[in-house]
């Protein structure tokens, strides 16, 4: 492929947005319709009741502790059930609006389960999940390793939502001239839009022909108009690296693809602990 022919272009019409008990999920919900407007598709909200936290109220010693209360309170299944129902009603209702506003199409469904494991069995009828901080029930794994399962095992491009505001600033694209690089680069100009001057592009270390060579790929692809690339040669791709560039770059969006160096298991773990902004995965 030479650097002006267009790879495929990622198609995204369905976004799967995560919902649970945490209390992100109005900053996720606002920012996923407002995703979803510029990609005109449609958003699915799936709040899931967590098996999990059923499991621990039903325990004779799951207490809740409260921010005032060094003693905490006897969980109640029943009470559980109740807060988790109006939880997803808020939720839906809150989903409503958002996507009134942003005027897209919008569902909702609620399922009972395992948090991940629902939204691993989802994700292949989706384009892409969006979740954010994962609140879930103490028996369950770390947030961190819940995070990098979805990243590594889902059916579909993941957005881990970092921040929570609605990202502003520039979009940060990792890019090696793969062909799924190409098709990140392809999603990161839409995401960026015409209005955005800039579009930052990390290289990966490579001699200066090499260098030569993927910043003309890039130039190519994205054509005369805006985003035009500003590109940032990268020394090593060490988390450290990677995320200091990001953050020099200003960026709320870094975009990396599946097939790259970065997205290794342990290299996504430790990126995920530097990172702070939000990190969208392409398949």
């Amino acid at each position: 492929m030479t650097g002006t022919e267009q790879p495929p272009m990622v198609s995204i019409r369905r976004v799967l947005v995560a919902l649970g008990v945490g209390d992100e999920g109005t900053a996720t919900l606002e920012a996923t319709a407002e995703l979803a407007a510029r990609l005109e598709a449609e958003v699915v909200g799936l709040f899931v009741e967590d098996i999990n936290l059923l499991h621990l109220a039903a325990l004779p010693f799951a207490r809740e502790l409260g921010a005032g209360s060094a003693t905490g309170r006897s969980l109640d299944p029943v009470h559980m059930e109740r807060s988790l129902r109006a939880r997803a009603e808020a939720m839906r209702q809150t989903l409503a609006a958002c996507a009134s506003r942003a005027r897209i199409p919008w569902s909702f469904q609620v399922r009972r389960g395992d948090l991940v494991e629902e939204l691993l069995a989802t994700s292949p009828d989706a384009d892409l999940l969006v979740f954010g901080e994962m609140e879930t029930a103490i028996v369950s794994p770390g947030r961190a390793a819940l995070t990098q399962r979805l990243l590594l095992q889902c059916g579909c491009a993941v957005l881990r939502r970092g921040t929570t505001a609605i990202p502003r600033r520039p979009v940060v694209l990792y890019y090696d001239g793969s062909p799924q690089c190409r098709r990140a680069l392809s999603l990161a100009r839409r995401l960026a839009g015409t209005g955005e001057k800039i579009l930052h592009v990390l290289l990966p270390p490579a001699d200066p022909e090499t260098r030569r060579a993927l910043e003309t790929q890039v130039r190519g692809q994205l054509g005369g108009g805006r985003p035009q690339p500003k590109f940032h040669h990268l020394g090593d791709l060490e988390s450290a690296t990677v995320a200091r560039a990001v953050a020099e770059a200003g960026g709320d969006l870094l975009i990396i693809s599946s097939a790259c160096p970065i997205a290794g298991s342990r290299n996504l773990e430790a990126l995920l602990e530097k990172l702070r902004c939000d990190l969208l995965l392409v398949r």
